[in-house]
């Protein structure tokens, strides 16, 4: 059960996983509670007190801290990667304290640099974030400069790996020969220029309903941005800049220079098509430019608001209406193109926070840098403050009756125990206690697989299977490997007395080519099928979506074999979100192969839409085409689940 995430396991690794010592004495609902709460108190404490440590005043530093709390990154990742954030600050602090003596010192960094690593193992990002906190310690703890001292740092860094090693020898062993992770390998310039430019947009990446507009989704486009950088790019004395370099001790200047350096080198493989093996030294083969946006955001951060603390800012109206017309230009040369209405505002957010900032400077009640870096930070939490809301632990650890997990349970029973549906993301269904093929599957499950699969090449078998991955549930008639951590199961293969209709649908290089074609109270959708199977049908399951939740009224089916017709209707609250719909037939149909069955769906009842998801018909489809309101719907083939009698008639 050791695997990369950290859970509440009674064994010797618990000494190096402090925030789960709670499941031990609490119940499972407040222990989980305490967690995340010391997560949470931990990365704003720690980044704290570390940026106060390398000289920013108590208000910027405590600013500064909330800025990036308030980040893409951190909130979108916060429920997988929370831990690795908010260790960071902690095993950075420990070697720049000025009281501990050097041996306490090394021994806190050995135990913090082990709970780090073995509380949430995210090479990744870790490698980035150790090379900022490097940067760090060399600039502002001269002891470690010294060969002999950088000796017993790296001694025990080596110990602390080791330790991890030695606690995750079965998984890291399990998962060195995979695909992925375990064989992959980051080169340079992975960085899509729009998230590099959300580095002075901060929200452009996505809306404020949290969703996407760039593509992938929301974790992939969130980013370590912050308001910051054109805040301090607009506000920043620029004519003091030489004079204070000039005054500047050496200290200040290797300082200067670590800074500056680590920036020009992580922009470099963020942006730069560069090689694998450019990253060696660094480690950052293993670190995609992607998971390293925010260790970059921290360090720029860290860079600008020194910068701005030590050569001060400048305030006119002139430079008030620069920041304002760079934030309108990228508000309608990012955000306008992708999305509209009232969710493409977010990122005039910074606007009203700058505003009640701006005010504090000029009336003197905030110091310049405190009140940028406070504006950030308000942006920030306006922006983000709804994705990880404050709410009670005890609903995931109740017990549940409702109709979605209901309609769960029959689907499971109807399959001999094994649910075969999709609809949930990752391992939910397995975590509510279902036996669920749609998994999250830390380690290559090959023995499983290949008793599946067993007339599968043995190279193509590997390339599907040896991988972490997202198991998800698919048409089609062979397994598939849809991006580097998710792979696509012939549905069917776990359902068999199902045909699942079309069955190889069309597709595209980023998935499934599906539309939603949207039925409102009243309309009706008409088309018919020719069957791949003989059999007695017994019922039919449309793909729906429903609005997360929000469809209601009752879709009503009406299925036609020649003139035997069968009508049957479902409450569409009982509707699991992008995923089938069960309508149990009255009565069996007996078809054969090749025949033609006619059908109909309508909305009745329901002041709210619901969309059948269907995709473009190819020319040889089995379907026919589909019309919503008797006007063609440019021939989309709604996916249909036709479940039948466990023995099909020959």
């Amino acid at each position: 059960m050791r695997i990369n995430y950290g859970i509440p396991l009674l064994d010797w690794g618990l000494l190096f996983k402090p925030t789960l010592w709670g499941f031990f004495v609490l119940d499972p609902a407040s222990a989980y509670s305490l967690h995340w709460f010391a997560v949470m108190a931990m990365f704003l404490i720690g980044h704290s007190l570390l940026f106060a440590r390398i000289g920013m005043a108590p208000a910027v530093a405590g600013f500064l801290s909330v800025a990036l709390y308030f980040t893409g990154f951190a909130q979108f990742w916060w429920n997988e990667k929370g831990p690795v954030l908010a260790f960071f600050p902690w095993v950075v602090l420990v070697l720049l304290s000025r009281r501990l003596p050097k041996h306490w010192q090394l021994l806190l960094f050995y135990w913090l640099s082990a709970s780090w690593l073995i509380t949430n193992l995210y090479p990744p990002v870790q490698v980035s974030l150790a090379f900022v906190g490097a940067l760090l310690v060399l600039g502002w703890q001269p002891v470690w400069r010294q060969p002999r001292n950088l000796v017993a740092a790296a001694v025990t860094a080596g110990l602390s790996a080791a330790t991890v090693a030695v606690y995750l020898k079965d998984y890291l062993l399990a998962t060195a020969a995979t695909v992925y992770p375990g064989s992959r390998s980051a080169v340079g310039g992975a960085v899509p220029w729009k998230e590099a430019l959300s580095y002075l947009f901060p929200f452009s990446t996505f809306d404020g309903r949290y969703e996407s507009v760039i593509g992938n989704n929301i974790c992939e486009v969130g980013t370590g941005a912050t308001a910051l950088t054109l805040l301090i790019g607009c506000f920043l004395n620029y004519r003091g800049v030489k004079s204070t370099w000039r005054r500047a001790t050496p200290t200040q200047q290797l300082q200067g220079w670590l800074l500056g350096g680590g920036v020009i080198l992580m922009v470099a493989w963020m942006l730069v098509p560069l090689p694998s093996w450019v990253g060696y030294p660094l480690l950052w083969n293993h670190a995609p430019g992607e998971r390293m946006e925010y260790a970059f955001g921290v360090l720029v951060a860290i860079a600008l608001a020194l910068a701005a603390q030590t050569v001060g800012l400048t305030w006119s109206r002139r430079r008030l209406l620069l920041f304002v017309s760079l934030v309108l230009v990228g508000w309608v040369t990012l955000k306008l193109p992708a999305t509209k209405g009232l969710y493409a505002l977010n990122d005039l957010l910074v606007l009203v926070a700058v505003l009640p900032a701006l005010w504090a400077w000029r009336r003197g009640h905030l110091e310049g840098t405190a009140a940028l870096v406070g504006a950030s930070a308000l942006g920030g939490l306006i922006a983000l403050w709804g994705f990880n809301p404050l709410q009670s632990a005890r609903p995931i650890f109740a017990e549940h009756d409702t109709p979605m997990l209901r309609e769960l349970a029959q689907q499971q029973r109807a399959n001999g125990g094994v649910l075969a549906q999709g609809g949930l993301f990752g391992a939910v269904q397995n975590g509510l206690g279902f036996r669920s093929v749609a998994h999250v599957t830390a380690v290559p499950a090959l023995a499983f697989w290949r008793k599946q699969y067993p007339e599968m090449p043995e190279q193509e078998f590997l390339e599907v299977f040896n991988r972490y991955s997202h198991i998800v549930l698919a048409e089609g008639d062979r397994p598939r490997v849809l991006f580097p951590d998710r792979i696509a199961i012939p549905a069917v293969k776990f359902l068999p007395d199902h045909v699942m209709l079309p069955t190889n649908p069309p597709r595209s290089e980023r998935g499934l080519l599906g539309v939603p074609v949207l039925l409102f109270e009243g309309m009706e959708a008409r088309g018919a099928m020719i069957l791949p199977r003989a059999g007695r049908l017994l019922s039919v399951a449309p793909a729906v979506g429903n609005g997360q939740g929000t469809s209601n009224g009752r879709l009503v089916a009406r299925l036609c074999h020649g003139s035997e017709c069968l009508e049957t209707s479902r409450d569409l609250r009982e509707s699991v979100d992008n995923t089938y719909f069960e309508l149990s037939l009255p009565s069996s149909l007996t078809l054969s192969v090749g025949d033609r069955l006619d059908f109909s769906m309508k909305l009745e009842g329901a002041s709210t839409p619901v969309a059948l998801w269907a995709y473009p018909a190819p020319s040889d489809s089995l379907a026919l085409a589909m019309l919503v309101e008797g006007r063609p719907a440019e021939r989309w083939l709604p996916r249909l689940d036709l479940r039948f009698e466990r023995e099909a008639i020959q």
